[in-house]
């Protein structure tokens, strides 16, 4: 398999995390875990022995990553480890300086390295620890300090293994400025950086304006447009038409219609597109997702020359806000039913199908449609 990201395994054990992210796709490049015996076992598994203690490493050697991993120490904060050390007169949480530090540790990494996202886990009882409080640090610390977008779900392992087994796991992605700056090479982050945020803070989204074409968008005659395959160019052709200011609700918005309706998320993936639609021949397919073009990919002549996913929503997340939140975070988009898939003809279409769908009805019942009544509920 193709190894697609990279992480780093903190607080490895013997590498069950690890499991789960070489299987996802995942290059693990640094590990760290403290106990000789579990280190061996790590080796019997993976080949490879992780660092040893994480407070004795300086988190400039760790080796650059996309996803920080750790699964940071839970006896300071579990329920039956807080009532040992109570028992024995022993400090928890964040006061207990041997386990209950080793959060920092990872902040401080994460500080360093800026992955692209993390995955911490732990036990259930963090999030109601000392009343609340030492989870509003971990939070205000992640979300704050560090500027991550941070989601927290506590999950029950008794669907896979014969117990109930509830740990919680926190999320963290870059903001959207950096999910963004994916599409350009690093030496322009600096100058981009400022520009984007700045379209955030206007408009709630990132447009990438500074790369809307300066020509007029319209649909073209078939001819005009620089295609090695004539079905590549009528895609092209049909994306115009969604954005042409005499058809789009929102033109400069990327918005076809709807108010939500959004043939991409910026003008980035429009150029993106269209340039792999002018290189495309008749044997190969673009995909796209959420506006994102993923790529061409080998096809042949009877395969579809674009294949188009919008990106749906687990009930979770499927929120008014839920939407509005990963669309300005170019995640997702709500392409509506034509917007996204390109084929926009305008409200005749409506007006057409429902024509249609009157006309059987009445042929159904077997009467004519003048002097009959039509009542519909939508």
């Amino acid at each position: 398999m193709k190894k697609e990201f990279t992480f780093i395994d903190l607080f490895a054990g013997i590498g069950g995390m690890r499991i789960a992210f070489d299987k996802a796709g995942g290059r693990c490049v640094f590990s760290s875990e403290w106990n000789k015996f579990s280190q061996q076992t790590y080796e019997t598994n993976f080949g490879d022995i992780p660092d040893g203690d994480i407070t004795e490493i300086k988190a400039k050697d760790i080796p650059n990553h996309d996803i920080l991993v750790g699964g940071f120490p839970c006896q300071p904060f579990s329920l039956a480890g807080v009532s040992s050390k109570k028992a024995l007169g022993r400090k928890h949480g964040f006061e207990d300086e041997t386990q209950g530090t080793l959060f920092f540790d990872i902040v401080r990494i994460i500080r360093e390295k800026k992955p692209k996202a993390f995955l911490l886990e732990n036990v259930k009882n963090l999030k109601s620890h000392d009343k609340g409080k030492t989870f509003k640090v971990i939070m205000k610390k992640l979300q704050q300090d560090l500027e991550y977008d941070v989601h927290v779900k506590i999950v029950d392992a008794s669907s896979v293994v014969p117990q109930h087994r509830e740990r919680i796991f926190i999320v963290g992605f870059k903001k959207p400025m950096e999910f963004r700056l994916r599409y350009f090479e690093k030496k322009h982050h600096q100058e981009l950086l400022p520009e984007f945020k700045n379209e955030l803070d206007t408009y709630g989204r990132i447009y990438m304006y500074r790369l809307r074409p300066d020509y007029k968008i319209y649909a073209r005659p078939l001819e005009e447009y620089p295609a090695k395959s004539k079905q590549a160019a009528a895609i092209m052709l049909m994306i115009q038409n969604n954005l042409d200011p005499a058809v789009a609700q929102h033109p400069h918005e990327l918005i076809t219609y709807g108010g939500n309706g959004g043939v991409f998320s910026n003008w980035a993936q429009y150029r993106l597109t269209m340039k792999y639609l002018a290189e495309m021949n008749d044997e190969q397919t673009l995909v796209m997702y959420s506006g994102h073009p993923m790529g061409l990919f080998p096809s042949h002549k009877e395969a579809p020359r674009v294949v188009v996913t919008n990106g749906m929503m687990i009930p979770n997340y499927s929120k008014p806000d839920d939407w509005e939140k990963f669309n300005a975070l170019g995640v997702t988009q709500y392409g509506q039913m034509t917007a996204g898939s390109y084929m926009y003809i305008g409200p005749q279409g409506i007006v057409h199908g429902t024509t249609i769908t009157v006309l059987n009805g009445f042929r159904k019942i077997g009467k004519e449609p003048k002097g009959n009544l039509f009542v519909t509920s939508g």
